[in-house]
């Protein structure tokens, strides 16, 4: 029953801002789905460089931004570029650790796609930030900011 509900209940997060850079690495949240409890976060992750990526567990933070310059009521469930982030300004982060990630492979190879869950126990009020920090792409950063 629970399975059900999380395949039906699923919410697509917009990222259709954030663009494919070639020699990177994409991180996108694909979709986010709450429980009762609990906030799983669905996020793929794409090797656009020439070099393989060994993905490891990601540092989750919760974040607010005092000082915004959009709306985070008018952009809930998106995924923010460099753009927006900009927009949004500095945030004000607190740690958090998920009870649960799981990915479908460690090592992503060039061109290769790789999906991957995080679950976060706790009933989260909306407009909530979450800022997603994977190891990093040699001198690159790899994350994800997401408005829910």
């Amino acid at each position: 029953m629970m399975l059900t509900r999380a395949l039906l209940g699923a919410e697509r997060v917009d990222s259709r801002s954030v663009g494919n850079e070639n020699g990177h690495l994409t991180v996108r949240i694909e979709h986010v789905f709450q429980s009762k409890n609990t906030l799983y976060i669905h996020y793929s992750i794409t090797n656009l460089s020439n070099q393989p990526y060994r993905i490891t567990d990601p540092v989750v933070t919760q974040a607010v931004a005092p000082q915004a310059t959009v709306s985070l009521l008018a952009i809930p469930r998106t995924q923010l570029d460099k753009h927006l982030l900009h927009k949004v300004g500095k945030l004000n982060e607190r740690p958090i650790s998920p009870v649960r990630s799981e990915f479908s492979k460690e090592d992503v190879k060039p061109g290769e796609q790789v999906q991957g869950v995080i679950a976060i126990r706790e009933q989260v009020a909306t407009p909530t930030i979450f800022h997603l920090t994977f190891g990093p792409q040699r001198s690159h950063k790899v994350q994800a900011v997401m408005v829910f």
